[in-house]
């Protein structure tokens, strides 16, 4: 059987924790470079849903233009219980241009029941005329219902403003951590044993 070596003049104890004291040192930047990726990643998501809120807001002094539905149907299912998705597609003209589009309300469209998607397909039969909300420096941006946005995408834009409050400050708490002791190599250890 092998023996672990020690080093002459100390202890092993000292050598265990001065390994313990290494490895928690390499451990520290990796977790602070995981809390940055994590952050940015939240950044990204909370842009996001920041603008479709931005977006719902603005879109209630968009210029209401006629449109027609031409394909309304329920998708499903989107989750693991079930449910459908309303697909919804219009079509309408700003000048001499013709657009096409697919947005009801701002944000990701809602998982619903079959009940609620299949209620939505007769809301907007195919054909039916309805208005919509278009933006006039930008045409090719239009909204069924303006100045909603998904639940959904509510909660999620308060969840991620949360997290980014409250991620860099327990980093912040973890950083102010002083360093165990019990982890650190003492030099008087080493120092007493035999030269």
């Amino acid at each position: 059987a092998s023996r672990a070596k020690h080093l002459p003049g100390v202890s092993p104890s000292a050598q265990t924790l001065g390994g313990s004291s290494h490895s928690a040192q390499h451990e520290e930047p990796a977790a602070l470079f995981a809390v940055l990726l994590a952050y940015l990643w939240l950044v990204s998501l909370a842009y996001e849903s920041a603008e479709s809120a931005l977006l719902a807001r603005l879109s209630t002094n968009w210029q209401k233009t006629p449109a027609t539905v031409v394909q309304s149907s329920a998708a499903g299912p989107c989750s693991r219980s079930g449910g459908a998705v309303h697909k919804l597609v219009y079509s309408y003209s700003v000048g001499a241009a013709a657009y096409t589009g697919t947005r009801k309300s701002f944000g990701s469209a809602p998982c619903e029941t079959e009940a609620d998607a299949k209620r939505a397909v007769a809301q907007y039969p195919v054909g039916s005329a309805l208005q919509v909300s278009v933006n006039s420096a930008h045409p090719h941006m239009s909204v069924v219902v303006a100045g909603q946005l998904s639940p959904q995408d509510y909660w999620q834009l308060v969840g991620l403003g949360l997290a980014l409050v409250v991620l860099p400050w327990g980093t912040w708490r973890y950083a102010q951590e002083p360093p165990n002791p019990s982890l650190e190599p003492t030099r008087t250890g080493m120092a007493l044993g035999p030269r």
